[in-house]
């Protein structure tokens, strides 16, 4: 959630502490260097042109590493007190918010806003610049408690606005419009207040340094041979002027915003040896009542555009064991076509005053008619791709208990369904099934998602969700000033550059 800069962070205290260690320490950076060429395949720059027609138009905005260095001494001045960034790096940094601010607002693809993310992974606990997650967590929990008055009952009308389960999901629908950009300034605040960018962006400096030494060593090991061996061809090479293109491969990534997709929709799919094995929510935290009734027509639409559009493509470009994150879009049959024959720009806007008016009626998650109804179409659209690996989350699913089904190994349609009773059910069950009660229709492959709310919710709501939501920084532990903004810190110290400047010329003078 917004602002995770606590000091308690493992990933931020487990890096931090080998920091000052890592430069001398080659085994540690041959592991990281050796993962991030692992990883590389997962990256978006690396599937996107196979996938291009079934996921969010993109852009890629290169990111040299002179600005990653700037993004990474800002996180250092203002997070942790180390007084490294200076005039020409706010410049810079000033410069990128005006390349940023440039695409998103002249590119007709952002017209709705975007979704901005590095190469590695997206800023997604970063500071959102205008948005306030509290006042958003409000409506989001006013927009719930409206459409359980609407349902009356039916599917979508067991939203408590006093229970766990109904806070969590409004929270982390509240994160996710954090997450909508429109301008410069609100991308680069996700992106220089964010740990996740901060340490990523740490390591592909250090391994970018790290291959550089190590090609720097094998030239001087080469010249010294050279040196004996042949004398002419030794100072040939030594005057030469050798520039090295870097190891460097990171961009930051505009992804198309659309508001259609909620993370009450989204989905994660595991594919192991070409093979499509599980299918579980996302969101594995909420108990989504709407589910249930559509997983059905949720495991056909996810398995037929895995079949038909996504896997014939990724297995030609050599994909076979990896992690897929699909968004489900509910079209209803009518409506597409009317909007196509009005086509152009007043269709985009007669779309999006409907999804307005939709959201402001208090529909705020899935709403789906549970009978007598026009059942609506369901579009499926890739999200992401990721490593087939423990490091990945694995959902409803669990990596130790379910490793067999995962791998495709074992079918879902053995194990017996939990239904509350008999003691020989329950014990079939995997262990992750039974923390967490799971619909387990019998489908292949098998798909989960939660039956009710999650046991014990409760403390993670209040413990951890609540003081996020309501920005008390005392219970994060944050050395930051929330009123202050992104750039507050930037112009400041470009204004005391030019008093400096002002001053020294004036002395001159005198």
């Amino acid at each position: 959630l917004q602002g995770g800069h606590s000091s308690n962070s493992r990933e931020f205290v487990a890096y931090a502490a080998s920091e000052s260690t890592m430069a001398g320490n080659d085994d540690y950076l041959n592991s990281r260097l050796e993962k991030q060429r692992r990883h590389h395949p997962y990256d978006v720059e690396s599937w996107y042109s196979a996938l291009q027609p079934h996921t969010f138009p993109t852009k890629f905005v290169p990111l040299d590493p002179v600005d990653a260095r700037r993004i990474i001494k800002y996180y250092r001045h203002r997070y942790t007190n180390r007084m490294e960034l200076k005039y020409l790096d706010c410049v810079g940094l000033k410069n990128l918010e005006r390349t940023l601010d440039k695409i998103l607002k002249g590119d007709e693809r952002f017209r709705s806003g975007a979704f901005i993310r590095l190469s590695t992974r997206s800023p997604k606990d970063g500071a959102p610049y205008t948005n306030s997650l509290t006042s958003l967590y409000e409506k989001r929990l006013k927009q719930l408690g409206a459409a359980a008055a609407a349902a009356k009952g039916k599917a979508g009308g067991t939203w408590d606005p006093n229970s766990a389960n109904t806070k969590a999901a409004a929270a982390f629908a509240a994160q996710e419009e954090c997450l909508r950009v429109t301008s410069g300034k609100e991308a680069m605040s996700l992106l220089l207040t964010s740990e996740r960018a901060y340490v990523d962006l740490m390591l592909a400096i250090d391994c970018m340094d790290f291959v550089a030494k190590q090609r720097r060593n094998k030239r001087q090991r080469e010249m010294l041979q050279l040196k004996d061996k042949d004398p002419e061809e030794y100072e040939r090479r030594r005057r030469m002027k050798i520039k090295e293109k870097p190891d460097w491969n990171m961009n930051i990534i505009v992804r198309s915003w659309d508001s259609r997709i909620k993370g009450s929709l989204e989905f994660r799919t595991f594919v192991c040896n070409d093979r499509l094995t599980a299918i579980s929510q996302y969101n594995h935290y909420c108990f989504f009542p709407e589910l249930s009734a559509m997983q059905t027509a949720l495991h056909s639409a996810i398995t037929t555009k895995f079949r038909k559009d996504v896997q014939p493509v990724l297995s030609k470009a050599g994909y076979k064991n990896y992690i897929i994150d699909f968004g489900v879009v509910q079209v209803q049959e009518g409506a597409e076509g009317r909007e196509k024959q009005n086509g152009g720009e007043s269709d985009a806007k007669t779309k999006q005053t409907k999804r307005e008016s939709v959201e402001e009626a208090g529909e705020a998650m899935v709403n789906v008619q549970d009978g007598g109804g026009v059942s609506p179409r369901l579009e499926c659209v890739v999200i992401e791709l990721n490593p087939f690996e423990t490091s990945t989350g694995a959902g409803l699913f669990s990596w130790t208990d379910d490793r067999k089904l995962l791998h495709g190994e074992e079918d879902e349609n053995d194990i017996k369904e939990d239904n509350g009773g008999g003691n020989e059910d329950k014990e079939n069950k995997s262990k992750s099934a039974k923390m967490h009660p799971i619909v387990s229709k019998r489908m292949s492959p098998p798909f989960r998602v939660h039956k009710e709310p999650v046991p014990g919710l409760e403390r993670f709501v209040e413990g951890i969700l609540m003081p996020m939501v309501k920005e008390c920084p005392e219970s994060l532990e944050r050395p930051v000033d929330k009123q202050e903004r992104y750039d507050d810190l930037i112009n400041r110290i470009i204004e005391d550059e030019k008093s400096s400047q002002a001053s020294g010329k004036t002395c001159a003078l005198l």
